[in-house]
């Protein structure tokens, strides 16, 4: 899959809270920069979060916020 042209840009990375996120937080970096990206930030789950959990699920459940990711 391509990424569009990210030149000049941060990007927010959180994978799903399960083992396969944790991958993508770990091996997507390289391609966000090979695409022009001049930051890359993983932002960590808050503690507490089901695992298996997406951006969607969490930012749907009671208590949830943007701050406690680190935004």
């Amino acid at each position: 899959l391509a990424l569009p042209d990210l030149t000049g840009k941060t990007v927010y990375l959180i994978g799903d809270a399960d083992e396969a996120g944790q991958k993508l937080n770990e091996a997507l970096p390289t391609r966000l920069y090979a695409a022009g990206a001049t930051k890359v930030l993983r932002l960590p789950w808050p503690p507490g979060v089901p695992r298996g959990y997406d951006l969607t699920d969490y930012l749907t459940s009671p208590g949830a916020s943007w701050e406690a990711l680190g935004l």
